[in-house]
């Protein structure tokens, strides 16, 4: 176990070819973040730029198996709707980060719509 590690839940992930990823032209290995609102991605070119973000509350379903994290984006999301997965081997780590960002976001305050 690492100890020390606060703030942001970030997780290496590679990108497995989707209809989707081909769509948005994402291959090879980036950074999925757990923020407060949003599944976020990180890469690119440039380090620490943001190329996607899908809010959670338009994230239809997601989930993991032993090497493989995945979720299904809605059509309001930027990257338009469909499957992504990810190569990864913290797939339940990302679930569980996803579920208590999500929760603690319908905790907060009062929910409008």
């Amino acid at each position: 176990g690492s100890s020390g590690s606060s703030g942001h839940k970030e997780f290496a992930v590679t990108m497995r070819p989707t209809e989707a990823s081909e769509r948005c032209h994402l291959r090879g290995s980036y950074t999925l973040r757990a923020g407060e609102s949003a599944l976020e991605l990180w890469g690119g070119p440039e380090p620490g730029t943001q190329l996607y973000d899908w809010p959670y509350r338009f994230l239809r379903r997601f989930g993991r198996d032993k090497v493989t994290f995945s979720f299904e984006a809605g059509r309001r999301c930027v990257s338009g709707e469909g499957n992504f997965e990810f190569e990864t081997r913290q797939g339940n780590e990302i679930f569980l980060a996803l579920e208590e960002a999500i929760s603690a976001q319908k905790n907060s305050g009062p929910s409008s719509g």
